[in-house]
């Protein structure tokens, strides 16, 4: 993915030549996003490759910029890193053919099959989104999710986005069980069975209309991490999979995997569209880290992330590390985002994403405002987007369903 394509302003030059870049890797971390002390430190941790030299002289231009840094703020970024999920690599992986089984309903709109994943799309003349933000978060309680080290976060996102029309009734923190929908995904999805060790947005589908899904009541979560890492542990009582399978999911659904369209206008207006009609979206996308970084150093895990919620976009240089699936929620237009602005998305690591909502790191995007949220933009979502998923019915269905679900 290319970077911003924004010139260094002289005042960003002066701020790099005091941590000692030289003008040619200022220019480069301006396209890449950096334009503020807190945003140079986070690419340049993020993506040490766009450093010339030495590792040595990395390491040393590095702890200047941190000099700069608010002590908490370090301090708080090395605990978040040591309670995050596990690097697990396939954790969300590419996809590759196969066709829908037989034993799931057929409940897609959009569900053919496309090549593997070949690495960033290359790009497209989209039209840039229009209209007014767009927010589907209410008034009422809707505590944070923590999955813990396991990788689920196909679960959390698949629950995240049944529970938000009743969020949007005001009902008070609707919970039901990624415990459950997990187990179903790998004991009851078709897909799910033949790969147990890969998660994806096409098993929970499958899960639902097959087990359905049950409150977390029912079959709470389990944080600690099994071995092997995908195990569900232990299955859910009959009379629990009996409530929950009587209210298994039958209605459409608006289900996509590598949803790219090179004709159409895009998989970032798709979402934009959904999220114009009340309907939350789950995606799947790859986290990305610099060719030069560990596995686990990505943009999801980065300082940007981590304290602030804003994940950076992928650059040259990046691969893939994995993959992640969170709740998209919203829409924030921004004129100097190449599509035209950000998404804002619940995620499933608690309060320690987004530690820092209300901080302002001076890159022109308004703070999250909220722990356990995030934004990233339309152009990584409408390149790199594997997999997306939303509920179809009409608004008021949609919250009669998740009622029943959630047992009441």
């Amino acid at each position: 993915m290319s970077g911003t394509g924004r010139q260094a302003p002289a005042e960003f030059l002066r701020l790099a030549a005091r941590v000692g870049l030289s003008r040619g890797e200022a220019q480069r971390l301006a396209e890449a996003g950096a334009c503020s002390p807190r945003t140079l430190h986070c690419r340049m941790e993020l993506n040490p490759s766009l450093l010339d030299g030495s590792a040595e002289r990395r390491a040393a231009i590095l702890a200047a910029a941190a000099a700069l840094s608010e002590p908490r703020e370090i301090r708080a970024l090395k605990a978040l890193r040591r309670r995050l999920p596990a690097p697990l690599p396939g954790a969300v992986p590419p996809f590759f053919p196969n066709a829908l089984p037989a034993e799931a309903p057929a409940m897609t709109q959009n569900a053919e099959r496309r090549p593997p994943f070949p690495g960033e799309r290359p790009p497209r003349d989209r039209p840039r989104l229009e209209g007014p933000a767009v927010t589907l978060l209410g008034e009422a309680r809707w505590r944070l999710r923590e999955q813990g080290r396991r990788p689920t976060c196909i679960p959390f996102a698949v629950a995240a986005m049944l529970e938000h029309p009743h969020h949007l009734a005001g009902e008070d923190d609707p919970d039901l069980s990624e415990q459950y929908l997990f187990w179903a995904m790998k004991h009851r999805s078709p897909s799910g069975q033949a790969e147990p060790e890969h998660h994806k947005l096409r098993q929970a589908m499958e899960a639902l209309s097959l087990a359905g899904i049950c409150a977390e009541a029912d079959q709470p979560y389990i944080a600690a991490l099994p071995d092997p890492a995908w195990a569900t542990g232990a299955a859910p009582s009959p009379a629990v999979q009996a409530k929950a399978f009587k209210d298994r999911w039958t209605d459409p659904v608006i289900y996509d995997d590598e949803p790219e369209d090179a004709q159409g206008p895009g998989t970032a207006a798709r979402v934009l569209a959904l999220l114009r009609q009340g309907r939350a979206t789950a995606i799947a996308l790859p986290m990305m880290r610099d060719a030069a970084a560990a596995p686990g150093e990505n943009n999801w895990r980065s300082r940007s992330a981590l304290l602030y919620g804003k994940v950076p976009d992928p650059v040259p240089g990046m691969v893939e590390d994995g993959g992640h699936a969170v709740c998209i929620l919203g829409f924030l237009p921004h004129a100097r985002e190449p599509l035209g602005g950000y998404f804002l998305f619940r995620n499933s690591w608690g309060a320690r994403f987004a530690e820092f909502p209300h901080t302002d790191i001076q890159d022109g995007i308004p703070p999250i405002g909220r722990q356990g949220h995030g934004y990233l933009s339309a152009r990584y979502l409408d390149r790199w987007c594997w997999e997306l998923l939303s509920l179809a019915p009409a608004e008021a269905r949609m919250r009669d369903h998740g009622r029943r679900m959630a047992g009441g």
